[in-house]
Order: C-alpha cells, then sequence, then structure tokens
C-alpha cells in the first residue's frame, strides 16, 4: 500500500508454517517492491512531463530557439527531422462522459505509444 492505494499483493505459500523470519523477509520483499513501484511510476510521470513540455513548445509556441528545442529532443531521444504525425481529438471527444471518454483516451494513448509517440492527455494551453 502507498497511501490509500493499493500496489499489488506478495503472497508466500510455505509449504508448512512460516516461520517468523519468513514473514519478516515477506515484508520487507513487500516494501521493497513498494519503493520500486513507485519510484518507476515517479521517473514515467517526470519523464512524461519533460516531453509534454517539449510538445508543449513545439505546438504552441512560436520556434526561438530551435538549438535548445533540438537539443532537448535529442537528449529524449526525438528525432525532430523524422516525419511524426499528432493526433488530435476534437473538444466533442473531450467533453465525452464515461466510458466514450475513456475509450478515445486509450486509443489515442496506444495509437502513440505503439508507434513510439508521446501519449499526451489535453493541457489547459491547447486542447
Amino acid at each position: 500500500m502507498a497511501g490509500a492505494e493499493n500496489l499489488g499483493v506478495l503472497v508466500l505459500r510455505p509449504d508448512g508454517e512460516p516461520a517468523d523470519a519468513d514473514q519478516r523477509i515477506l515484508e520487507r520483499a513487500a516494501l521493497v517492491t513498494a519503493l520500486l513501484l513507485l519510484f518507476r511510476r515517479t521517473v514515467a510521470e517526470a519523464e512524461g512531463r519533460v516531453r509534454g513540455e517539449l510538445l508543449d513548445d513545439l505546438v504552441a509556441r512560436p520556434l526561438r530557439d530551435t538549438d535548445a528545442l533540438r537539443s532537448r529532443a535529442r537528449r529524449l531521444g526525438v528525432d525532430l527531422d523524422a516525419p511524426h504525425v499528432l493526433v488530435a481529438v476534437g473538444d466533442d471527444a473531450i467533453a465525452a462522459t464515461g466510458s466514450a471518454r475513456q475509450r478515445v483516451l486509450s486509443w489515442a494513448t496506444t495509437y502513440a505509444s505503439t508507434r513510439g509517440g508521446w501519449p499526451r492527455r489535453a493541457t489547459a494551453g491547447w486542447r
């Protein structure tokens, strides 16, 4: 558990009654696993923010310092000279509720990630 979020479950199935040492090992393994999951999620969220900021700068702002943008993109493994596709989802899909909105977001995210793209949800700057 991390706060109120259930990160997963580790199960120990000993042949007999588990020893106290087994219980402690399981508890430590659960703690280490939870920390690794949180660390990976934090890294992924930070990378997503950095990619999102780059995408925002490329799409929503006039190009000012192309060398700086190219440098930022290169650090993220993005080749700005390669062809790219932008998938835009209309306001009606964004405003949809329930399963329709979830299907649109799921499709767009899957489409982008399976093609080496940057899954990015709309931000306040552009929708």
